[in-house]
């Protein structure tokens, strides 16, 4: 047996994890760079710069100390750290798979991500000091960790985590959290141009050519019902247009000037991709800061690109909620802030992961606590269908 296997059998890891059938002779490398985390003083800098909440401080705390001195333990920490520190997803490090790991009486591996994430802590730290960027914005970023493992807890009660790569675009410098929302530089990868009028300022989303849509003008991932056409010449743009309160394209041709249409956003376009952390109401003065510091923020820590616009996509995106809630709502006000853009085969999967935690054959057993919970269970029960959707925001500056 090698000592890969026999690791994976003293961390009962062994009946679950054939995915890690690997050489940690890979992980080498990543056990010099990280060797500092079994200093138990270190570790718990590092762990204290992250800002977890009581709980789960003393959780990390309590069972480091107990795993600290396992070899079996330290060598699959390094073995985590050398695949989330790899960019290329086709290196070896790239194609580390992550599973849920299992809970046992008086001994809890979800710590081994997370330990294996704070050991990237101080390279991110590094990432940030080069470009100047805030320590706050380092630490107000970290802090998704914390809140992925109160989202752990929620759903399945304990210790666990889930969200390892996720965090691991964190800890390479691809997200930051500014204010209430965090922030990723990204490309704009939507079938879809955004026109702004030369006069009134207003905008218009138009779709390219060869999409397949359903009669109700949802676009899909093959097949449809009728297909988008899109045609550009020296005069202007004959395309169809997307409903400015739904995203639904629009069966009838529009025609858009050169004259007084500009193209202000197409495919492959650098964009901010805004991400929005389960960290309280999406009220609309903690909004406003947060967009107003991402148009400040990415010009001064990011000048080499130029970005000129910002995208969201989420179940909060669907349209959907906005003729259902109060117009005076926070997610109401949150969604007018964006022009609606609608996704291919669009389905109700993450409304019914967040809302409800997961989905019930029976829609009538789906819990009616909240105004949301309602309101989302009523629509399915009579006959609804939620889709996860997204909308573009154009910087103000």
């Amino acid at each position: 047996m090698s000592g890969f296997q026999e690791s994976l059998r003293a961390l009962s890891f062994d009946e679950h994890y054939r995915c890690w059938e690997n050489d940690f002779s890979v992980s080498g490398p990543a056990m010099e760079k990280i060797h500092w985390i079994w200093d138990a003083t270190q570790f718990e800098k590092q762990v204290d710069f992250c800002g977890f909440s009581k709980i789960n401080r003393e959780q990390i705390l309590s069972t480091y100390q107990t795993l600290s001195q396992s070899a079996d333990f330290k060598r699959f920490v390094a073995y985590i750290c050398y695949g989330l520190a790899a960019k290329d997803k086709e290196s070896p490090g790239g194609k580390i798979s992550f599973p849920q790991l299992p809970n046992e009486p008086g001994f809890d591996h979800g710590i081994l991500y997370v330990v294996s994430l704070v050991a990237l802590v101080p390279e991110m730290r590094k990432i940030h000091r080069v470009r100047d960027i805030p320590e706050a914005v380092t630490r107000d970023t970290l802090r998704d960790i914390d809140l992925w493992m109160d989202d752990w807890r929620a759903k399945n009660g304990g210790f666990g985590f889930s969200k390892v790569k996720w965090i691991a675009g964190h800890l390479r410098g691809q997200r930051f959290a500014l204010g209430r929302l965090l922030y990723e530089p990204s490309k704009f990868h939507r079938p879809f141009w955004i026109l702004r009028h030369q006069g009134t300022g207003q905008l218009q989303a138009i779709a390219l050519g060869d999409l397949g849509c359903d009669g109700a003008g949802w676009p899909l991932m093959e097949g449809g019902e009728w297909t988008t056409f899109f045609h550009e010449d020296s005069k202007g743009i004959e395309a169809h247009p997307l409903h400015a309160a739904t995203g639904q394209i629009l069966r009838e041709c529009g025609f858009w000037s050169h004259a007084d249409w500009e193209v202000m956003i197409r495919p492959q376009d650098p964009v901010l991709v805004m991400h929005i952390p389960a960290s309280g109401k999406l009220d609309r003065e903690r909004v406003d800061a947060s967009l107003i510091q991402a148009e400040d923020f990415f010009p001064k820590y990011f000048s080499e690109i130029s970005v000129k616009a910002m995208t969201c996509s989420s179940w909060l995106m669907d349209p959907q909620l906005a003729s259902l809630l109060p117009k005076d709502s926070n997610l109401v006000q949150f969604q007018n802030r964006f022009l609606p853009l609608p996704y291919r085969n669009a389905t109700d999967d993450q409304t019914i992961e967040r809302v409800f935690g997961k989905r019930c054959e029976n829609p009538h057993d789906y819990p009616q606590t909240t105004t949301l919970q309602r309101i989302v269970a009523q629509h399915i029960i009579h006959g609804g269908q939620w889709r996860v959707s997204s909308g573009i925001r154009l910087f103000k500056k």
